[in-house]
This record gives C-alpha cells, sequence and structure tokens, in this order.
C-alpha cells in the first residue's frame, strides 16, 4: 500500500482516506523500472465520481495488457487532500505506485462535462505541470484529453496537447506506438496528426475578424481539415475486461457495468449523446450474459449494470435479461439497467429485473406531449402510463421522472402540463406510489445537436418557471430536485466556447473556482468576473441564436453526422415534425453511414 509522500496521520486528517490508497481487489501492478512508457488515467473529479465510469476501468485494464506499459489512476483530491499537498509543498500521485504524475510518461484526462475544466487546470498545478503546452518540455508528460466534452476542444485547446475524439480503445493504442517511436515531443505532435480521431491544436490556429467573431481556422498543411471521430466498429471483438477494480468504499455506480451497445438513433434533438455516438453497434446476447456473469463472480458485488444510452433498445433484451436474471437471482445478484426508456419498457423486463431488489424506477418523459414533438421524443403520455401500471402491478412503488425546462419552443402552458402529468400517474396508482421523485434541468444547447444554434433561455425566466413547477407540485409524496439555472448558464458558456474562452476558465481557475459540478462550491460571481477580466461576454455564447451561416468553433471536428441533417432537424422542431428512428423505419439520412464507411 502507497502511502507516500504521506504519512499515516496525514491520511487519516482527511475525509475518507481511502480515496488516496492503493490495493482495491482488481488491481494490476507493474514494475515502474520494467516498464518505460507509463500511462496514468486522470478523472478530473472526486475517487467516488471516477470510478463509478466504465471507461477508466476499460482503458486500465487494456494499457496494462500492454507489454511495456504500465497504466496507473489519479483523481481530483477533495478540498482537505488538495490543501494538505499544498501545505506540505507535495506533488498530487498516482493511486498504485505513489509516484508524482509529472513523472508518467503520458496523462490521459477524462473529460465528462465542462464544469470539470478548473479541476483539470488544479491537477495541472497540484502536480507542477505547466498549464499550456506551449511552455511544455521534453521533461514533461504528454497531456491527452478524451471523453464526451472533447467533441468541443476548443475551450481546452491551449492546455492540452492531443484530444481523442471519438472511442479510445483502438486509438490508445496506435498512441502508444507512436510515443514509443517518436524521438521528440514536437514529432510525437505532428505524428498524432495522422491518425484518426486525432485532434493536435497547435496545428489548428483560430482566426478572427476586428470584432472577435471567429472566421474559420489556418490548419498547417500536413493536419486534416477535419478530424473525423473514431469509433470502434467491430464491438463484439473489441476489449472488454472481465475482472473489475472493487473499491474500498461506496462509489456512486457501485457496481461492475458491461456496456451491451453502443450508440443511439432516436435522434432526441437536444441530445450530444445520441448524435456523436452514432452509429449504434451491439453486443451479443451471449457475449452480455458471460462478461456479466463473470463480473458478477469476480467482484462478488451484489448487482449488475447493463449500460447503454437505452438499454431497453438492445434488439436482445428480452432475451438478456431473461437469461441473466436466471443465472443471477439465485446467487441474489441483482440486475439493473442504467435507464429505462418508456415506449421499449416491457412487463417481461421489469420482471428479470425485479428478482432480487426492487430499486426506484427512473424515467425521461423530458416534457409534455407537445414539446416531445419539437425535441423528437417520440413518446405519448399513453405509453408513459402504460409503463407506470406495468410497474405497479409488479410491485413497484418509487418512481423517478426526469424533466426538462426552457426547451426551444416551450411556453409557460407547457410547464403546467408537466405538472399535471405527474399528478395523473399519482392519481392513476391508486395509492400504490409512495414516492415520486422528480429531477428538472434547464435546456443546454450543445454542439453537435440540432439545437447546437438555439439560445439558452434567460436565468429570470427559467427560474420563474421554476418556482411555477414548484408550487403546481407541492404534495407530500413528490420530491422534487432543480438543476441550478447558474451552473447551466456556465456550462453552455464553455460548452459553446471558442478558444478564447481557455482564458475565462484560467481566470477562474485563479479565482479560486473548484469542484464546479457541486452545487455547495460552485460561484457564480466568480465566473461572472472572470469573464469581466478578460472582456468576454458570456452572454453571447449562452442567449444569442446562432446564425446557421456563422462558423462554430467545432466545426473542425467531424462526428459524421452531417450538418445538414442537424440544420433540417432544427427545421423541423420549429415545425413540430418528428423524424423516425432509422433502426426501425427508413434512413433518416443523418450522414453517419457513409462518413465511417458502415
Amino acid at each position: 500500500m502507497h502511502l507516500l509522500p504521506l504519512e499515516e496521520e496525514d491520511l487519516l486528517s482527511v475525509q475518507k482516506p481511502a480515496r488516496y490508497i492503493d490495493g482495491e481487489w482488481g488491481i494490476i501492478n507493474k514494475n515502474w523500472e520494467d516498464n518505460p512508457l507509463r500511462f496514468c488515467l486522470v478523472y478530473p473529479d472526486i475517487y467516488e465520481i471516477g470510478m463509478s465510469n466504465a471507461a477508466i476501468h476499460i482503458l486500465y485494464y487494456l494499457l496494462n495488457d500492454i507489454k511495456g506499459v504500465l497504466c496507473d489512476r489519479a483523481f481530483s483530491p477533495w478540498e482537505d487532500m488538495d490543501s494538505l499537498l499544498q501545505a506540505r509543498s507535495f506533488p498530487i500521485f498516482a493511486l498504485q505506485t505513489g509516484k508524482p504524475l509529472s513523472q508518467f510518461t503520458v496523462l490521459g484526462f477524462s473529460l465528462q462535462h465542462e464544469l470539470n475544466y478548473t479541476n483539470f487546470l488544479q491537477i495541472l498545478h497540484l502536480a507542477h505541470i505547466p498549464f499550456l503546452s506551449s511552455q511544455r518540455t521534453e521533461e514533461h508528460p504528454l497531456i491527452i484529453a478524451g471523453g464526451p466534452a472533447c467533441f468541443n476542444p476548443e475551450p481546452l485547446a491551449p492546455f492540452i496537447d492531443a484530444f481523442v475524439i471519438g472511442e479510445g480503445e483502438e486509438v490508445i493504442k496506435e498512441i502508444i506506438e507512436v510515443i514509443r517511436q517518436g524521438e521528440t515531443r514536437e514529432a510525437i505532435l505532428e505524428t498524432l496528426t495522422h491518425i484518426e480521431g486525432l485532434y493536435v491544436p497547435k496545428f489548428y490556429n483560430p482566426l478572427y475578424n476586428e470584432k472577435g467573431e471567429l472566421l474559420g481556422f489556418e490548419i498547417s498543411a500536413n493536419a486534416p481539415k477535419k478530424v473525423r471521430k473514431r469509433i470502434v466498429k467491430d464491438l463484439e471483438n473489441s476489449f472488454y475486461p472481465h475482472t473489475w477494480i472493487t473499491p474500498y468504499i461506496q462509489i456512486v455506480h457501485d457496481r461492475p457495468a458491461v456496456e451491451i451497445f453502443r450508440g443511439c438513433t432516436r435522434g432526441c434533438r437536444f441530445c450530444q449523446a445520441g448524435m456523436v455516438t452514432r452509429p449504434v453497434r451491439e453486443l451479443s446476447a451471449d457475449k452480455i450474459v458471460n462478461l456479466a456473469c463473470a463480473l458478477a463472480s469476480y467482484t462478488g458485488s451484489e448487482e449488475v449494470s447493463l449500460i447503454a444510452l437505452n438499454p431497453t433498445d438492445h434488439s436482445q433484451i428480452k432475451e438478456i435479461t431473461s437469461r441473466l436474471s436466471l443465472l443471477l437471482s439465485p446467487l441474489r445478484i441483482g440486475l439493473t439497467l442504467s435507464s429505462l426508456r418508456i415506449d421499449t419498457f416491457s412487463v417481461e423486463i421489469a420482471e428479470a429485473i425485479q428478482r432480487v431488489r426492487k430499486s426506484t424506477l427512473t424515467f425521461a418523459p423530458e416534457t409534455n406531449q407537445r414539446l416531445r414533438r419539437v425535441i423528437n421524443k417520440n413518446i405519448s403520455d399513453e405509453e408513459i402510463f402504460m409503463a407506470i401500471d406495468s410497474a405497479l402491478s409488479l410491485g413497484w412503488s418509487s418512481f423517478k421522472f426526469y424533466f426538462m425546462i426552457g426547451l426551444p419552443e416551450e411556453k409557460e402552458d407547457d410547464i403546467t402540463e408537466i405538472a399535471q402529468l405527474v399528478r395523473d400517474i399519482l392519481r392513476m396508482g391508486r395509492g400504490k406510489i409512495k414516492r415520486i421523485h422528480i429531477s428538472v434541468s434547464p435546456f443546454m444547447p450543445k454542439p453537435h445537436t440540432p439545437f447546437q444554434w438555439r439560445p439558452q433561455m434567460s436565468i429570470p425566466i427559467l427560474q420563474k418557471r421554476m418556482q411555477l413547477l414548484r408550487k403546481l407540485l407541492k404534495d407530500g409524496r413528490i420530491d422534487v430536485d432543480f438543476h441550478s439555472p447558474y451552473m447551466s448558464f456556465i456550462e453552455t458558456a464553455l460548452a459553446r466556447g471558442d478558444r478564447r474562452i481557455s482564458s475565462v476558465i484560467f481566470k477562474a481557475w485563479c479565482k479560486g473556482c473548484r469542484m464546479d459540478s457541486w452545487e455547495g462550491h460552485f460561484d457564480f460571481s466568480r465566473w461572472l468576473s472572470a469573464f469581466a477580466d478578460v472582456n468576454i461576454d458570456p452572454y453571447r455564447y449562452v442567449e444569442r441564436e446562432i446564425p446557421y451561416e456563422e462558423p462554430l468553433p467545432w466545426d473542425v471536428i467531424d462526428v459524421g453526422v452531417s450538418k445538414e441533417f442537424l440544420m433540417n432537424e432544427n427545421e423541423k422542431a420549429r415545425r413540430g415534425e418528428t423524424t423516425p428512428d432509422c433502426r426501425f423505419d427508413t434512413c433518416a439520412k443523418c450522414g453517419v453511414c457513409p462518413s465511417l464507411r458502415e
């Protein structure tokens, strides 16, 4: 167990010291000296969040499976450990080896969402690594980032050497080979531009006019004009571990997970994940069952989770859940699905996942029936009632629903209809429903979606609609949780930002912004002050409708979905027209299959 550079009394002085020690069940210990290429997976949030991310487990085992490569992990320290490291002048260290992050060959950051950006800078600060890529030398690690937030890489472009755009299982091996053969940092970065799915910011210079408006990019001769996202085409035969790291402490998703398919063609117009992860690729039922049983046996966990954007969309989901239920329930091992889609929820699936224990069922109606046509969420109120009725008949009594407010074309009457829908669900429960939890988030326009051009609703209007919904849902059986519109404002500003936003992120970090995804730590005034300090108007990024002809900071990234398709979907939203799912209907001509040679 590595406590260095800390003493035992240091560790006992902080909350949850198990966040900072190694030795968990399932780790792989490789000798530092025998493995000249050292890779550290870094998650810029606390251990309990990072270890709940399946990608950390997949990449950890994949990298450690490569000869000559050692892979370790690191996470953002909580404020008590952060203060302790700085007070003692100790650099942040990796979990297993106890080595400072600055001694690794590569630091691979997982960027899941924009409010982790200041945590990313804080980790570099604690590691004594220069923030700017241009200031780092041959002595410093290569800083690589991947994850959903990288589909607009520009806000962090000055700080990161290379971005992985898309899926990392294959591309990470190619990166390793380039680093092994590269003699200098410059040569490595230049070679990385030739790998599909790699965006190296130094070869893309943004151009602005005198008003500060983005005109496009000046691109180096050897770099691709657009960086096409990387996908794993043969998911069935791709790497997936049969082992899983089991933490000492409870984490957010405290169970092993099997990713049963990737991609989504439902076409919800607000959903970035549904656009950037296309096309759909499934694992076979046999492989899923084998993986789930192996992980359950190895970890001793009380549950195994099947994960995907919409797990019940898997073409064999009834067979999968039935087989796993029969195999796992005698061992008192439960089966969970990461989310449930109302129109594919069935009694058979419900019976399979409730054999061991009944957890709260979670659905995402998003809004009322009129606006579901606008956002292309093709479910009806009748389907919602049918799903709830099926669940009630099987003994469920607690439900969670996700809703959004501030959607394009939304009116105040739509908020009233959301409340009426919830009250109708309570009434149909005939006293059987003990608790309903409602989670409400503001709509945020994200890159590579049909709504990427739309404005976000202003904070005062969002607050007014939240107050209305809270008033209408005042009931002892209903808990309502609202996501902060202030946090959503900053998240949108960062998500739609260009490279100049990097100076805002740095200023916010200088002002003490840390752990911004945690409501108790988020400080809106500091962020507004940071924007003011660098003379950038955040409202221009958040509350402005972007003209179609205006260049977008993420235009240099090709996710396969054509801009023409996104524009057409945005216009269909204005007319309240829907687009069917191409898996079950005609091709929607989004462009993914031909552009990715699928």
